[in-house]
């Protein structure tokens, strides 16, 4: 796992003053969502009589976020184990307990790395965010969501183009934005591409950006990859904002990643000033483009998540996209 928080605290090994115990808590962990983090307890060898216990959480900010412990909520004072809690922030998280028998003290520590090494958070498809898909774009009975996903498009016209109508799930970002913060960059990775397109048209997936998780005419941004009528899996050959899509010119292979870099004025109001996508085949090379053009709307609320078009009125066949993870950072 990568430090990539620093200066929080500096934790040096644990010491007993000579105590004949010792005091150790779980192995380090990492985790790619915000799911609740279980309950642990601090091991005691030697079997010290009368233990005490005072635990701390501290953030990737360097705060103190004790209360976040104790299942129900609140500091899970003097108890060997803590009762959960949830993260609320990417970054390397530290648990701490300081554990004193008579006169000797022991602090032992164990961090839980939220996000991945890059830092980004992913979203668990099942649970996270707001989903729309007013069309039925996603064949919900076929797919499997999750953390990695399997989706299945349906027969069903749904696009992001002027229809506006694909199905989205997207979480609000803006929560977890740092103060600092004026880029947003959005992830969507596919292990396994479709193989085989709509008999109509083209399908596609992708990153999605918005005011909401109801795509709005020129609100937001999109960039993607599409397969179409002819089984060409392809490069959206541009990023684009909400309404607008292109064909698609450039032969993708392999596994697919696909980034947008999102940059914000800072200042109120608040409003998108570029677009950036890097999108990778794994077998086919890289392509980076640039959109220049502001997005309109109110960004009271930021949303970032995937996207699954059938962009034919009548798309006549099921499209599968496998290996699915939907990530997302604030830099």
């Amino acid at each position: 796992m990568a430090d990539a928080y620093t200066g929080a605290r500096d934790y040096g090994a644990a010491a007993g003053g000579g105590a004949q115990w010792t005091a150790s808590l779980p192995a380090a962990s990492q985790q790619d969502t915000f799911a609740a983090v279980a309950d642990k307890s601090v091991t005691l060898t030697g079997s010290p009589s009368g233990p005490s216990y005072s635990w701390a959480l501290i953030d990737p900010a360097g705060d103190d976020q004790v209360a976040l412990m104790g299942g129900g909520g609140g500091d899970p004072g003097d108890v060997a184990a803590h009762g959960g809690w949830t993260p609320d922030l990417p970054g390397n998280w530290v648990e701490e307990c300081t554990v004193t028998v008579g006169s000797d003290v022991q602090v032992v520590t164990r961090t839980v790395q939220v996000g991945d090494d890059e830092g980004f958070v992913y979203l668990d498809l099942s649970t996270d965010g707001t989903a729309t898909d007013p069309n039925n774009v996603l064949d919900a009975g076929s797919s499997s969501l999750g953390v990695t996903s399997t989706l299945v498009a349906d027969t069903n016209h749904g696009s992001i183009d002027a229809g506006l109508d694909p199905y989205v799930r997207a979480l609000n970002v803006q929560t977890y934005r740092p103060a600092t913060a004026r880029m947003l960059v959005t992830r969507v990775k596919i292990a396994t591409p479709a193989t085989t397109g709509p008999s109509a048209g083209a399908c596609g997936i992708g990153c999605y950006v918005g005011t909401s998780a109801t795509p709005a005419s020129t609100e937001g941004y999109h960039c993607d990859f599409i397969i179409n009528n002819l089984d060409q899996l392809r490069y959206r050959s541009s990023v684009e904002r909400l309404g607008s899509a292109t064909s698609g010119a450039s032969a993708a292979s392999g596994a697919l990643v696909a980034d947008m870099v999102v940059t914000f004025r800072g200042l109120a109001p608040e409003a998108p000033q570029s677009a950036v996508s890097q999108l990778m085949g794994s077998s086919s090379g890289l392509i980076i483009d640039e959109s220049t053009a502001h997005a309109a709307g109110t960004w009271t609320d930021i949303f970032a998540g995937i996207y699954l078009s059938q962009e034919n009125a009548t798309p006549g066949a099921k499209v599968t996209w496998t290996g699915v993870k939907v990530g997302w950072k604030w830099a």
